[in-house]
């Protein structure tokens, strides 16, 4: 196979583009673009790169040019009647490499500035308008408000379990969970700690009816979380054994959650006496 001045100039130009895109795609949750798409963004990203490299090369300080060691990007776009050998050299080879390193620190912005939703900031402070810049509420909520914070998630039949969200799907419809340090309650509000060690894992969330925000000052104590006994891992997940209520901070939570708690009924002390 024969390579063209032209499709070796071609390749050459888009390499820092498509290193550009790479990153950006890697650090950002972005839907998987199309070829076409791509190539336009590393159009854009190596146009830019290159031309960071010929402004630079213009820099005078008072006759003084700090930047003529430069390579001249030039040659990679005049090919017409230049060899293959006369594309890949030295030259254009370190001109290739140095736009590698602007397209990176160009993305290094670009990325920042997509993750932290800057343009859409100021497109809301002006009044343009009101989005959030997130693909849906789902991945506005859990990034901006849930993401490393304890939250109760109510089941669909009563029961409840609390926990450190430590990661969550982002930019897809399956709307995976994953705690730590869970807490599980069943439908009569009993409750006990799983081992820390352990995490929940739930996909989809089809069973979760709601999602609750434990407030800072309602976090749980790290304390109730250690490797319990021998007794206790004995009891199964799905099937825990009832326990007596406790006057813990954590059992109000339950409460809190619109989880019923069994009442304890106490007996009439004078009557037994009489009898």
């Amino acid at each position: 196979m024969t390579v063209t001045p032209q499709v070796a100039a071609l390749v050459l130009l888009l390499v820092p583009g498509l290193l550009g895109h790479a990153l950006f795609c890697a650090f950002t949750y972005t839907a998987k673009p199309s070829w076409s798409g791509r190539t336009v963004v590393a159009l854009i990203l190596s146009a830019l790169s290159y031309l960071v490299i010929a402004g630079l090369r213009l820099v005078e300080f008072d006759g003084w040019s700090p930047f003529t060691w430069l390579p001249d990007p030039t040659p990679l776009v005049r090919v017409v009647n230049t060899g293959v050998d006369g594309v890949i050299s030295a030259d254009t080879l370190a001109c290739v490499g140095i736009a590698c390193v602007i397209s990176t620190i160009l993305t290094i912005g670009i990325v920042r500035a997509h993750n932290n939703r800057l343009i859409h900031k100021l497109a809301r402070a002006t009044g343009m308008t009101t989005k959030s810049g997130f693909e849906s509420e789902w991945d506005s909520v859990m990034i901006q408000l849930a993401r490393q914070r304890w939250v109760m998630l109510l089941m669909s039949d009563g029961s409840a379990f609390t926990g450190w969200l430590e990661s969550h799907d982002v930019a897809s419809d399956q709307r995976a969970i994953v705690l730590s340090k869970v807490r599980e309650y069943d439908s009569a509000g009993n409750h006990f700690a799983w081992p820390e060690q352990e995490l929940l894992f739930i996909h989809r969330c089809d069973n979760v009816r709601a999602i609750r925000l434990i407030p800072p000052e309602e976090a749980p104590d790290a304390r109730e979380f250690e490797t319990p006994t021998a007794t206790q891992t004995n009891h199964r997940i799905s099937e825990p054994k009832p326990q007596q209520p406790t006057q813990d901070p954590a059992a109000g939570l339950a409460d809190k959650a619109c989880i019923p708690v069994p009442q304890v009924q106490v007996a009439d002390q004078s009557k037994a006496r009489r009898a």
